[in-house]
């Protein structure tokens, strides 16, 4: 009984042994899990941290790290947060580089790429594209004012090309489009009044130099006539003067119906007494007045008796009936 006893108390002591070594194992492990799933939330907040603070690379890198350890979808999902975070940041910087360089159309492009995730940033890209779209339709409109329809065309195309969303970029391109057509019709109907205007003034000018031709012509004609006139006037008077200097000494009788003998040789003169036709005249000296007139100074025999004075020439040549 003896025995018996004792071995009973010795299978139950190493039993206990047994469990006493099993808790310890399972404790020890139980502490390692612990410690390692605390070192790992701790090095992931540490992630969190860098990322939060704008080091994104440091922070995905740490992110990359646990995967390869062990891979968490609530790890994955931070890892590719972070990388929205710093593409979001880098959009933002290239954006006000490209304004920095006065390319609004590449900064367009960047700040739109900011996603609405990023909320800090987000609003900061807003506020960009909205001022650039502020500055860009006061551009616009005053080119449409000053009618700059092609440097207005450029800027809209530009910017609807780098964002083609803008409603109201895109009701300045219709307005651009109606006020240019109004434009281009009332300028068109501007430039058929103004070359009508100037067809007018062409023509009235053609014809007032026509009429400055046609009487210039015409004063020519006059002065050709009347130098032919002149030198006609001056050959009749030679002749004349050569008829009179022929006639001095010679015996006429009168040929008009009466002739006045007057005391000078000009119709001015008075009348002494007054030839009939026929009368003998004998013609002591001639006056050529014109070459239509000739005065000849006569000795006229009458049965009265003989008298002198002056008798035109055409009372003798049967020029006066």
């Amino acid at each position: 009984m003896e025995k018996r006893s004792t071995s009973s108390t010795n299978a139950k002591s190493n039993k206990n042994k047994i469990i006493l070594t099993i808790l310890s194992v399972a404790v020890i492990a139980v502490s390692v899990f612990l410690f390692t799933v605390i070192k790992d939330n701790k090095t992931i907040k540490q992630a969190d941290s860098l990322v939060a603070i704008g080091k994104y690379e440091n922070g995905i890198a740490i992110y990359d790290t646990m995967l390869t350890k062990k891979y968490s979808d609530d790890v994955m999902a931070k890892r590719e947060n972070a990388i929205e975070l710093m593409e979001a940041n880098e959009n933002y910087e290239r954006g006000i580089e490209s304004l920095d360089h006065n390319d609004r159309y590449k900064a367009l492009k960047y700040f739109s790429k900011v996603p609405e995730n990023d909320t800090k940033l987000y609003e900061k890209a807003t506020t960009e594209l909205q001022d650039i779209e502020d500055v860009t339709a006061a551009e616009i409109e005053e080119l449409i004012g000053d009618q700059e329809f092609d440097e207005a065309h450029d800027i809209v195309n530009a910017y609807l090309k780098a964002a083609p969303g803008s409603a109201r970029i895109s009701n300045l391109k219709d307005t651009l489009l109606a006020i240019e057509k109004d434009v281009t019709k009332k300028n068109a109907v501007a430039k058929a009044e103004e070359d009508q205007k100037i067809a007018q003034a062409k023509s009235e000018e053609e014809k007032q130099a026509k009429a400055i031709e046609d009487e210039k012509r015409k004063q020519e004609a006059i002065a050709i006539a009347s130098a032919k006139s002149k030198e006609t006037g001056k050959w009749e008077l030679e002749q004349a003067r050569i008829t009179g200097a022929n006639l001095v000494n010679k015996t006429l009788y009168t040929t008009s119906k009466i002739a006045n003998l007057r005391d000078a040789p000009t119709l001015g003169g008075n009348v002494g007494i007054v030839l009939y036709k026929g009368t003998e005249v004998y013609i002591l000296e001639t006056h050529v007045e014109s070459a239509s007139r000739t005065w000849c100074k006569v000795r006229a025999y009458t049965n009265e008796g003989s008298y002198v004075g002056w008798i035109s020439y055409n009372t003798m040549n049967n020029s006066i009936p």
